[in-house]
C-alpha cells in the first residue's frame, strides 16, 4: 500500500516544481471550446455573379454584335443587366462596346472584355478580330475661311486609307446645326464621290452663313453606303468668323402737287443709305392704293441704272388725278432685285389732296 501511495503522490510533487511561466504555457496550449461555424445567408438582392453569355467571339473588322450580361443574385435568381454594366476593354483599338452592349470589331487583333456592376466583375470575354478588305474614309484636311460675301469657303480633303475602293458616297456640309450631324442628316451643301483605296479627293463649297461666328461640320458617307473599318471618324468640325458685308440700303420719299390740268406731279427722291452700290432697279409710283408690296405693278415705273453708296437720285412722275384724296405710294426696288441691309424701308406713302 505504501508503494502505491507514493506513486499517486509523485505527480503532485512534480507539478509543484513547475515555474509560473511554465504553468502559463501549459494553460495557453489547452484547447478552448469555440462556437460552431454558421454559414452566412446571402442578401437576395445582392449580385453574386456576372456572366457575359458568349465565352469567345470571332469577328471580322467592321462586324457588330449584341452582347448580353446576366446577373445572378443571392437568392439564385437571375436577370439581364446589359444596360447597367460598365465595360472594361483591354485594347480599345481592336474592339469597342457601347452602353447598350453593342460590340464592334475595329481592327485586327485580340481583346478581352469584362463587365462590372456593383463591384462584381464577369469573367473576361475573349474577342478575336480578323482583317478583311475595307474602305476607311476620314477628313484629312479642313480649312474654312470668310469668303467676303457674307459666307464661308469650305475646303477639305477626304482620304481613303483602307484597302478597298469607296464607291458612290455622299459628303455633307452643315452650318450651325441644332444637333451634332449623324447618318441620315442632310447638310446645306453636299456632293457624291468615289475614292480608290489609298487615294484622296479635294472638295470645295461656298456656303451662306451671315456675319458672326459659326460652327461648321463635314460628314463623310452621310448615308452610310460604304462599309468601313472604322465608322466613328467620319465627322470633322471647325468654327469660322464671318465679317458683316456692306449692302445697299435704298429709301425713297416724295412731294406732290396738282396742276390745273388735273395732273399730279410727284417729285421723288431716292437715296442709298447703305455701304455698297445698288445695281439696276425699278422705282414704281402708285396713284391711289390702300397698300402696296413687292411685285405690284405701279401706275408708272422708272429705272435707276446703279446707285453708289451715299448717292441721291431725283425722279419726276406725272399721273392724272382721278381721285380727290389720293393715297399715293412710291416704291423703290419694286421687284426686289437688290439685296439690302434693310428691306423694310423701300416704300413711302402720302395722301395727296387734289385741288386747283
Amino acid at each position: 500500500m505504501l508503494w502505491r501511495l507514493c506513486l499517486l503522490v509523485l505527480p503532485l510533487v512534480c507539478a509543484c516544481s513547475l515555474t509560473i511561466d511554465e504553468i502559463e504555457r501549459v494553460i495557453d496550449n489547452v484547447p478552448t471550446a469555440s462556437e460552431p461555424d454558421v454559414p452566412s445567408i446571402p442578401d437576395p438582392d445582392e449580385i453574386i455573379a456576372l456572366d457575359i453569355e458568349d465565352g469567345t467571339v470571332a469577328l471580322t473588322v467592321g462586324d457588330k454584335i449584341d452582347l448580353t450580361v446576366v446577373a445572378t443574385y443571392g437568392d439564385d435568381s437571375s436577370a439581364e443587366v446589359t444596360g447597367e454594366v460598365t465595360w472594361i476593354v483591354d485594347d480599345g483599338d481592336v474592339v469597342s462596346v457601347n452602353n447598350k452592349g453593342v460590340l464592334k470589331a475595329k481592327s485586327e487583333g485580340e481583346a478581352a472584355i469584362v463587365a462590372t456592376l456593383d463591384g462584381i466583375e464577369s469573367s473576361p470575354l475573349t474577342v478575336e478580330v480578323a482583317n478583311v478588305p475595307f474602305a476607311e474614309l476620314y477628313v484629312s484636311e479642313l480649312d474654312v475661311q470668310d469668303n467676303g460675301n457674307g459666307g464661308a469657303s469650305v475646303d477639305f480633303t477626304v482620304t481613303n486609307s483602307g484597302s478597298k475602293k469607296a464607291s458612290s458616297f455622299w459628303v455633307d456640309v452643315f452650318v450651325n446645326p441644332d444637333t451634332t450631324p449623324s447618318v441620315g442628316d442632310v447638310g446645306v451643301a453636299f456632293e457624291d464621290r468615289e475614292i480608290a483605296a489609298g487615294k484622296s479627293a479635294i472638295f470645295h463649297f461656298d456656303v451662306d452663313t451671315g456675319s458672326g461666328t459659326h460652327q461648321l461640320y463635314v460628314l463623310v458617307d452621310s448615308t452610310d453606303d460604304v462599309e468601313e473599318a472604322n465608322e466613328d471618324n467620319n465627322l470633322e468640325s471647325t468654327s469660322v468668323s464671318v465679317a458683316a458685308v456692306a449692302l445697299p440700303d435704298l429709301v425713297t420719299s416724295f412731294s406732290a402737287y396738282c396742276d390745273y390740268n388735273y395732273d399730279i406731279h410727284y417729285e421723288v427722291t431716292v437715296e442709298n443709305l447703305g455701304g455698297a452700290t445698288g445695281e439696276s432697279f425699278e422705282v414704281a409710283m402708285f396713284l391711289d392704293e390702300y397698300l402696296v408690296e413687292v411685285g405690284d405693278v405701279g401706275d408708272e415705273t422708272q429705272t435707276i441704272y446703279g446707285m453708289g453708296a451715299g448717292e441721291v437720285s431725283y425722279l419726276d412722275f406725272v399721273l392724272p388725278a382721278v381721285c380727290w384724296y389720293c393715297d399715293s405710294w412710291a416704291f423703290v426696288d419694286i421687284d426686289d432685285d437688290i439685296d439690302e441691309s434693310n428691306e423694310s424701308n423701300n416704300d413711302y406713302g402720302s395722301t395727296v389732296y387734289v385741288s386747283w
